[in-house]
């Protein structure tokens, strides 16, 4: 009797795990970035987001995938602190607080690896404002002038 309660149990929570397990979209997301200096020291990096799927069919008005991009705003953060410093830790910015879905932005993506870019129509945008004086990748020439190199990790 014993064991067939402990089966049973098992079962149960098998089940129970197996519900609660939910798969994250099968997606890829071509990412541009629209960079702005400002003579402030600050810079704007707006990241251009669009998911498409493995074969190139555009996923922006799928809800399940946007969802799943709203809810990633601290992966895409990091993308943009990382392009002006190597401790994303120790620098100072502004981000939003969620994306704007925008029809009318565009978004170029090497979908298929050949070296031809496919034009994608209506971007998630994520803006973040970083400040630039505590950013490792900033050298000052004199007079100034500043010299600031960017990365595209």
């Amino acid at each position: 009797m014993s064991r067939g309660c402990l089966v049973l149990a098992l079962l149960l929570l098998l089940s129970l795990q197996w519900a609660l397990a939910s798969a994250q979209p099968n997606y890829w997301t071509a990412l541009n970035f629209r960079v702005t200096f400002y003579g402030n020291g600050t810079v704007l990096v707006e990241e251009l987001l669009h998911p498409f799927t493995a074969e190139g069919r555009s996923l922006f008005e799928d809800k399940e995938v946007e969802r799943h991009l709203r809810n990633s705003t601290g992966e895409f953060l990091n993308y943009a602190l990382l392009m002006f410093t190597d401790r994303p830790d120790r620098i100072l910015y502004r981000a939003a607080f969620r994306m704007d879905k925008k029809y009318g932005e565009r978004v170029y993506c090497d979908v298929s690896g050949t070296g031809t870019m496919k034009e994608f129509l209506g971007a998630y945008v994520f803006p973040v404002l970083i400040y630039l004086n505590l950013s490792t990748f900033v050298t000052p020439l004199g007079d100034d002038t500043y010299q600031v190199r960017v990365r595209d990790s």
